[in-house]
């Protein structure tokens, strides 16, 4: 069982006066290397990933909905990068929005 984790601290925080604003999120996954070796496994762990990064960048007020999204596509984005698994990272290109964007140009 491998375990990662992965930081996001959002330079709008820096901007915010508030202090508790200015937070690190951290996500963190286990996974097994098998998991990695099928569509099915992939999808399995891309799922966790997901729920792993959503939960670390929760809000509180609508005002930072904008903030939560980019969080967690930035975590979840880590954390495929660490796993470094062709299955996987092919699955978050075709799910990202800003990734498949970004493949366009």
């Amino acid at each position: 069982m491998i375990r990662i984790t992965a930081l996001f601290a959002p330079f709008a925080a820096l901007l915010v006066a508030q202090p508790a604003a200015a937070q690190t999120n951290q996500a963190s996954l286990s996974y097994d290397t098998a998991e990695l070796t099928t569509p099915e496994g992939a999808k399995a762990v891309y799922k966790r990933i997901a729920v792993s990064a959503k939960h670390a960048c929760e809000v509180t007020t609508p005002l930072l909905k904008r903030d939560q999204y980019r969080c967690q596509r930035e975590l979840t984005g880590q954390l495929v990068e660490q796993i470094r698994s062709p299955i996987l990272l092919a699955l978050h290109e075709a799910t990202d929005p800003v990734v498949r964007l970004a493949k366009a140009d």
